[in-house]
């Protein structure tokens, strides 16, 4: 099985024996990963919910971060710092949530398995 053979199948799909592992035709690493961003989303809601201090001070620490190291930050978890950002501004409670909401379902629908094909 060559190169060209995995990038058919989803790309980075972990294989066994050559072959990769997949479910009804989605590979694990698809649900791996959608299932990492939903548990973030659901951490992100909870601490707004009981203790929103928390997300300003995340956001207090990666704005003292180095400018290199703030980059990183923010490319990595971009939904979740983009979310934290909404929050900070001075909008309407109303449109924050509802921006923070549409962050969520969107990045969830990004990381979602999709049939190849």
């Amino acid at each position: 099985m060559g190169y060209s053979d995995h990038l058919d199948s989803g790309g980075l799909a972990p294989t066994v024996a050559g072959h990769p592992i997949k479910s009804g035709g989605f590979s694990l690493f698809g649900w791996l990963s959608v299932a990492v961003v939903v548990v973030l989303w659901a951490l992100f809601a909870i601490a707004l919910w009981t203790s929103p201090s928390s997300l300003t001070d995340v956001w207090e620490w990666v704005d003292a971060l180095p400018t290199a190291a703030k980059l990183v930050v923010w490319v990595i978890g971009l939904p979740w710092m983009a979310g934290i950002a909404i929050l900070q501004s001075d909008w309407p409670d109303l449109l924050q949530i509802a921006l923070v909401a549409g962050l969520a379902l969107g990045s969830i629908w990004t990381f979602w398995p999709k049939r190849a094909g």
